[in-house]
């Protein structure tokens, strides 16, 4: 078995998600399929997440993706959480989602007082709700509603948290639109990107994972599971039957799975170098969390990630792959600061680092950017 040490692996994921060297803004659609999606929890954040890995990205380009050219779609998919996809990638992480049962769970259809027929007829209704148009939340439920004839759904279609929108997105029959001034919108992703390719639901559970070992890799049959969501004897079947890509190594004295094609690199990664500004939930911090040592020094762990909340990273500084302070950005009208707090004492070369990194902050932010390093 090929023993690999956590620098290696870092170093490999680093270069693997666009983190050791920026690509040009003509590749941002690309950098975001290569990260299997941006986290988009807080929406914020995913400016911030692909400033780190292109160059020069703007506000403008990074809104003329999402809404004008719609090579980028904003969508719930893997642990249930909002992401930001490849327009191109959509359907095949749909179809990686239809296996999600939980919506159906006994637990969650007692704890919202609803019933199978309940869910499967919104399933039902939504397509119908958005052929060839984009509704706000209040005029999706609306439309539900007057199709379903069932009242009782209403609390539940204009609830925040999508409890009956989740399923259908999963599933690849909604999207989120253009916001329309306050009020977010949706819209169906065959209708809004214009084109639909066809998945079978195994064939597109081993691409997602093996997307994802491409990038996040080498990881144990857990790990892939907290990534899409799922439990571990879900995720330990889907990669079973890809067994013949797939070779175990030892990372650090831990079994992982890597893609065979991969392990040449991953023997051969050199050592990660200079330094990113990763924005909370950056899919990197996200993915580290099982092993978070190998990213944060333990006694600042705390800083890092929060406690009993597996996906949940706050912002990083990081240093040749480790993650050397939090930072927060102050946006203001004319003049934001970057406000990054030390871990630890910072060289001069590091705060040299920072001031650029600031810098590049500014096509994104529209405004200077100023550095102010806490004592």
């Amino acid at each position: 078995m090929t023993s690999l040490t956590w620098d290696q692996v870092i170093a490999w994921r680093l270069r693997r998600s666009h983190l050791s060297r920026r690509s040009a803004p003509s590749k941002l659609t690309a950098v975001v399929s290569d990260m299997c999606g941006a986290h988009a929890q807080i929406m914020s954040t995913v400016g911030l997440a692909l400033a780190a890995r292109v160059s020069r990205l703007s506000q403008d380009t990074l809104d003329r993706a999402i809404i004008e050219k719609r090579t980028l779609v904003k969508t719930w998919a893997m642990r249930g959480t909002l992401h930001v996809f490849a327009a191109e990638d959509i359907p095949l992480y749909a179809a990686a989602q239809r296996t999600r049962d939980q919506y159906m769970n006994p637990a969650f259809l007692k704890y919202f007082n609803l019933v199978p027929a309940d869910v499967e007829s919104v399933l039902e209704a939504i397509p119908q709700a958005l052929d060839g148009t984009t509704l706000t939340r209040e005029e999706l439920a609306d439309q539900i509603l007057r199709i379903t004839k069932r009242s009782h759904l209403e609390e539940r279609l204009r609830s925040g948290w999508g409890e009956l929108l989740k399923p259908a997105a999963f599933r690849g029959l909604l999207c989120f639109g253009p916001q329309d001034g306050r009020s977010v919108t949706f819209v169906r992703p065959d209708q809004w990107i214009g084109h639909w390719r066809d998945y079978g639901t195994e064939e597109a559970l081993e691409e997602a994972y093996r997307r994802f070992l491409s990038t996040y890799g080498p990881a144990s049959r857990s790990e892939a599971a907290r990534w899409m969501g799922v439990r571990p004897p879900q995720a330990g079947r889907v990669l079973k039957a890809m067994s013949d890509e797939l070779v175990e190594v030892d990372v650090a004295g831990t079994p992982r799975l890597a893609l065979a094609k991969d392990l040449r690199s991953l023997k051969s990664a050199s050592p990660a170098e200079g330094i990113r500004l990763l924005p909370s939930f950056d899919q990197v911090l996200v993915m580290g969390a099982p092993h978070k040592e190998a990213i944060v020094d333990p006694r600042f762990a705390e800083r890092l990630y929060r406690a009993r909340i597996a996906v949940w990273s706050l912002p990083a500084v990081l240093v040749d792959g480790r993650a050397a302070a939090g930072w927060k950005l102050e946006r203001k009208a004319k003049k934001s600061t970057l406000r990054v707090a030390p871990f630890g004492k910072l060289s001069r070369k590091v705060r040299s680092g920072l001031t650029d990194e600031a810098g590049r902050l500014e096509p994104l932010v529209g405004t200077p950017v100023e550095l102010a390093v806490e004592a």
